[in-house]
């Protein structure tokens, strides 16, 4: 496969993995089930970089007491002189009293500029279907998630949809593998993998004491570390 494939491909990686966070109080199971969280995480800032690039991404992440994301910031403005991040974005999510869908409303950086706004409904035990709309775009982010009967996400299947020429622009999944010590490895599907898929392991993963990972590295099919995480809790 051609390295910019490959690079295309591993591009998506953050993309599939920030649309994690999508379910409503009560009828939803809580964030910190899908996201295979140990404990009661009240806030964890993560710092993220592809490969030995220099350039990182930075995302904290809000959860109220009973498990459900509130706020998120994104930091993608990095500079390297001094090694600071700039807040570009942030995420507020709204449960409705019914409890069978979610709004996430981003916002660019101080004003009240609409980014994007996301619904997410949950259509059965197992499976919520999200819809994405960027404000200046015509493009539509369709996301279906299932979950595992841990209420752990086991997949997500990510299409990107052309509003004016109705049509499919891109397709893809990845599937989450866990063993007994938590994600072991994602299986990434679309036109530019092999047919079943390009295998990205979990490697060098080091853990919290309450056993949340505070380091984790992801590893291509040739061993190759291709991305990185590195992150901070605080707890209730």
């Amino acid at each position: 496969m051609a390295p910019i494939q490959m690079r295309i491909i591993y591009a998506l990686l953050p993309l599939l993995l920030m649309l994690t966070g999508c379910k409503t109080q009560n009828t939803f199971p809580k964030d910190w089930d899908m996201e295979a969280l140990k404990g009661k995480p009240k806030k964890i800032t993560e710092i993220s970089k592809y490969g030995q690039q220099e350039s990182r991404l930075k995302k904290i992440s809000y959860y109220n007491e009973s498990g459900n994301l509130m706020k998120t910031e994104e930091f993608n403005e990095y500079n390297y002189s001094d090694d600071s991040f700039g807040l570009t974005q942030i995420t507020y999510y709204s449960y409705p009293e019914n409890n069978t869908s979610r709004t996430a409303v981003t916002f660019k950086k101080n004003t009240k500029d609409t980014v994007n706004t996301r619904t997410y409904t949950m259509v059965d035990d197992t499976t919520i279907i999200a819809k994405n709309k960027d404000k200046e775009d015509k493009l539509i982010t369709s996301l279906e998630q299932k979950l595992d009967k841990a209420n752990r996400l086991i997949q997500n299947k990510f299409e990107i949809i052309d509003t004016e020429e109705s049509i499919s622009k891109m397709n893809s999944s990845i599937d989450f593998i866990y063993s007994d010590d938590g994600l072991e490895k994602l299986i990434i599907k679309n036109k530019m993998t092999k047919p079943e898929g390009n295998e990205i392991v979990v490697i060098n993963e080091k853990n919290d004491a309450t056993g949340n990972p505070v380091y984790y590295e992801y590893s291509d099919e040739n061993k190759n570390a291709i991305y990185s995480v590195e992150r901070e809790y605080e707890y209730y």
